[in-house]
This record gives structure tokens, C-alpha cells and sequence, in this order.
């Protein structure tokens, strides 16, 4: 139960930190979902969600970068 109060707490962290790079909170709140959904199957609790906002992090910082934003 508290990982999944981890996962919504990132979730909404990473629309926040969107919406402060002028970029959109609902499609990188979605695609933490979605990945953060994707990190369920690693076995190791707790480092699923951090695993999962690394990757999101870093697809944040990729797309910046591909797109000169």
C-alpha cells in the first residue's frame, strides 16, 4: 500500500516539475504512469518506483534535448 502512495506522490511530482519547465503536466504525468506502471515487474520493493523516476527524469531530459526545448 505505501508503494502505491509512492507511485501517485511521483506521478504528481513529475507533472509538477513539467508544468515548472513549461512543458505538459498531463502528458508526463501520464507517461510516469506508464512507466511507473512498466516497474511493477521489477521484484524489488521500493526501487520499482525509484527506477521509475529515473526513467522518467531521463526521458524528460532526452526529449529536451531531441527537441532543443
Amino acid at each position: 500500500m505505501l508503494e502505491f502512495i509512492l507511485a501517485i506522490i511521483l506521478i504528481v511530482t513529475m507533472a509538477r516539475v513539467a508544468v515548472a519547465d513549461s512543458q505538459s503536466g498531463v502528458l508526463w504525468g501520464c507517461a510516469c504512469l506508464v512507466i511507473t506502471f512498466l516497474c511493477f515487474a521489477i521484484p524489488i520493493p521500493f526501487a520499482r518506483v525509484l527506477v521509475a523516476g529515473v526513467l522518467t527524469w531521463v526521458a524528460m531530459i532526452a526529449y529536451k534535448i531531441a527537441f532543443n526545448k
